[in-house]
């Protein structure tokens, strides 16, 4: 699920770029919608990798115990 939500964020980020780019926005307001945009991918992100790994070292943990009791 947060692999869902992370490459989400980074398509939406992405037009959001894109419609930056087209758009007739003012400077100020498109400054901070960007930087908040591209954080959240970050953001999203980070928090995908790190779930992926936290349950990576569990399984590796809980093979191991198995392991151990037989």
């Amino acid at each position: 699920m947060a692999a869902i939500c992370a490459v989400t964020s980074l398509v939406a980020a992405f037009v959001g770029l894109l419609l930056a780019y087209g758009g007739n926005y003012p400077e100020s307001t498109l400054n901070y919608h960007r930087f908040t945009g591209i954080s959240t991918v970050v953001f999203a992100l980070a928090a995908a990798w790190l779930l992926h790994r936290t349950h990576r070292m569990v399984e590796i943990v809980l093979r191991n115990r198995v392991t151990r009791i037989l």
